[in-house]
Parts: structure tokens; C-alpha cells; sequence
């Protein structure tokens, strides 16, 4: 879960409207979306009838309908279709599974070019895969396409032991690859696809590009 998701408001009303405490909310929205992972990657979990949907949530205190009707209510669930028919849209969809699902549940439905499931009994384009360098367990990295660089033995000097142009002319070694450093980011843990912003990786990557030139 994200560690924001329980400071909003809509988590606060569920918990209200079923009457759980703290922890039992977090752990049925999380039982919530593992469910939707395995058992309907797209987000089409009205796929499920809704007592098989209480039924993986293992909830009994209310009937199944009044599950379902809480979790719509509060936001957590859209209605679709005309009078919410499996013929004519999905039933029920988690609301914002593009956005909230894992990168591997996103790299699985790009690799059998599979969409998300949409209002209307759509499907959206495929999501593209991961980003080069995602961590291990987010998903499939693609190969390194980025020309190695390697950092020479000691600045100001060739790897033949001579002083480097730059050196005498006073304008020090060429800049690392940017992308390099990205990767290597990536790879040491430092940054999460999909958590990290954009503007974080790039500071993080000014970072040891000036450390690479220390």
C-alpha cells in the first residue's frame, strides 16, 4: 500500500461505513488489489461475483452487496455498463489500477499485448514496459544499450600513464554518460521506478557525476 493512502479521506470513510478498525481497513484494501494481480491483472474485477470477490477479501460481516456498495461509495470501486451488466461493460473496476498496480503486472500485460480494462468494456492500449534499470522484483529490465564508461586510472592520465589532453589544456576528463549513471542508480537501490520522481533520479544523477569527476 502507499503510505499516503491511509491519510485520505475516502480510506477514513470506509472505515467508517464498515465499521473496521485501522489496520483490518489497510489489510482489506491490500487483499483488494493481491486479488486483482492474480486474478484480474486488467482491473476487471467485476469479472468476479461479488460474493466471490467477499469470499477472497474473506469478509463476513455483512452480506457481499454491502461490501461491494461501501467500496463504490468511498471511491475504491467504479461501477460500469448500463445498469452494471457483464454484457455491456465490466461490472466493476478498481478504481486507478493503471496507476496503482505493480510494474510487473504492467511488463506481463504489455508482453501478451493486453490493455487495461476502461469504462465501457474497453480495453486501453498496452502499457508500455518498464523503464531500463528497474529494480530487480518491479518488473523485466532490457538489455544495457549505453556505451560503457570507464573512468581512467587517475585524473589527468591516460591509461598508458600520459597526461591526458584535457589535463594540459585544463579542462578536466569528459563528463560521464548520463544514462549510465541512471542505470547504475537503479541498479544500487538508490532509486524506484514508478516511486522515485523524475527530478530526484536527476539530482541523484548530478550527484555521482560529481563524485565521478572528483
Amino acid at each position: 500500500m502507499i503510505h499516503k493512502t491511509a491519510q485520505l479521506v475516502k480510506f477514513k470513510r470506509l472505515k467508517n461505513c464498515l465499521n473496521l478498525r485501522h489496520f483490518e481497513c489497510v489489510g482489506l484494501l491490500e487483499t483488494l488489489w493481491l486479488t486483482t494481480q492474480t486474478e484480474t491483472p486488467c482491473g476487471d474485477i467485476g469479472k468476479l461475483s461479488d460474493d466471490e470477490i467477499a469470499g477472497c477479501l474473506e469478509w463476513d460481516r455483512t452480506p457481499a452487496d454491502e461490501l461491494i456498495e461501501a467500496l463504490v461509495t468511498t471511491g475504491w470501486l467504479d461501477r460500469d455498463g448500463p445498469e452494471y451488466a457483464p454484457s455491456s461493460g465490466w461490472r466493476l473496476l478498481v478504481h486507478n489500477w493503471p496507476e496503482r498496480c505493480p510494474n510487473y503486472v504492467k511488463g506481463n500485460l504489455a508482453r501478451h499485448d493486453r490493455g487495461f480494462a476502461t469504462k465501457g468494456g474497453c480495453h486501453s492500449r498496452p502499457p508500455k514496459q518498464p523503464a531500463q534499470g528497474t529494480p530487480l522484483g518491479h518488473g523485466p529490465t532490457k538489455p544495457n544499450q549505453t556505451k560503457p564508461f570507464s573512468k581512467p586510472p587517475s585524473k589527468g592520465l591516460t591509461e598508458g600513464g600520459g597526461v591526458a589532453p584535457q589535463a594540459r589544456d585544463g579542462q578536466g576528463d569528459d563528463p560521464p554518460d548520463r544514462e549510465a549513471c541512471r542505470c547504475k542508480i537503479f541498479r544500487s537501490g538508490e532509486a524506484e521506478c514508478g516511486v522515485t520522481s523524475e527530478t530526484e533520479i536527476e539530482q541523484l544523477v548530478d550527484e555521482m557525476i560529481a563524485r565521478e569527476r572528483t
